[in-house]
């Protein structure tokens, strides 16, 4: 009698799934959502700059939207299934108001949004050439880093009105980090420009969409640095000291810079010197390590003369 029992409420707990599953799936399939800050996408910007024009300003970069359709439908919404635009052909120099588009995958209906139209200034075209810069994404450990990258096209042309072309300080070509192991590697790679503190400039283009980096990731370490003289001073000049960086950062395979515990610069030759002179520094280094950045290392000499 207990094990019937305890049948019948396995029976009964599925079956009531079932008569959820139904009434949620085909009695009442319908469901309605709101999603927030779905950037409006400017489109057609090509035929501005035909005209010498380009877009200056918008009073907002993004809508929200209330969309309906069927559960599974609706809950599989990827970021980018939903497209908002406003077409650019055909506008002109000064303030334009756009109606937005608004593209949904099939099945997918808009009941709402907050916003019917744009305000889009746009002005007159400038260009500039700007340096094309390597730098890098994602996650990397903490000694390890981009190293000897090498970008191509140097430079590009960027495009927009004056306002926003003199806020860029550079080109970035942006590398994630997932691409990139010890062994050298090329990669085409998004570029955009960015101003002196690396955000993105908006409503800049450029005259390439990517760039070809050519790059590897190295380990690093900072290391005591050794600097050492040779020679005398001339009769009468007395040497009061050197100076020179008290450690280096060095780069190179983690297997090679685990052997290094500090570096040491080629002897100072001191004779004839006779004023505080200031020298280039050469490292003896493994091969396979290298200076961090190729920096260029100096020590000063410092003497004191006949009293």
């Amino acid at each position: 009698m207990l094990q019937n029992k305890k049948v019948n409420a396995i029976i009964a707990i599925v079956a009531a799934i079932l008569v959820w599953a139904f009434v949620v799936g085909m009695v009442d399939p319908g469901v309605t959502k709101r999603f927030t800050d779905v950037p409006v996408q400017l489109i057609n910007q090509d035929s501005l700059t035909q005209d010498g024009l380009a877009v200056d300003s918008t009073d907002i970069t993004s809508i929200d939207v209330t969309l309906s359709g069927d559960r599974a439908d609706i809950n599989k919404l990827e970021e980018g299934d939903i497209q908002v635009t406003a077409d650019l052909y055909g506008r002109h120099e000064g303030s334009n108001y756009v109606n937005l588009e608004v593209q949904l995958p099939r099945g997918i209906s808009l009941d709402s949004r907050s916003e019917d139209r744009i305000l889009i200034n746009i002005g007159q075209l400038v260009t500039a050439e700007k340096s094309v810069e390597a730098t890098l994404t994602g996650e990397v450990a903490a000694d390890t880093e981009m190293s000897g990258a090498k970008v191509e096209p140097e430079t590009m042309t960027i495009y927009g009105t004056r306002k926003n072309v003199d806020k860029v300080d550079r080109v970035e070509a942006v590398v994630n980090a997932k691409l990139l192991n010890s062994d050298e590697s090329t990669h085409d790679v998004a570029v955009k420009p960015v101003d002196s503190s690396g955000k993105e400039v908006a409503y800049v283009t450029t005259s390439r969409e990517t760039a070809s980096v050519t790059a590897s990731l190295v380990n690093f370490k900072e290391v005591p640095l050794k600097v050492k003289t040779t020679g005398s001073l001339p009769e009468g000049y007395e040497l009061e000291g050197v100076s020179a960086p008290d450690t280096v950062h060095i780069e190179g395979s983690a297997e090679d810079l685990s052997e290094i515990t500090s570096v040491t610069a080629e002897d100072i030759d001191i004779s004839g010197i006779t004023e505080d002179t200031r020298v280039s520094l050469s490292i003896n280094l493994p091969e396979g390590v290298k200076i961090k950045d190729s920096d260029r290392l100096y020590a000063t000499v410092n003497v004191r003369g006949p009293s």
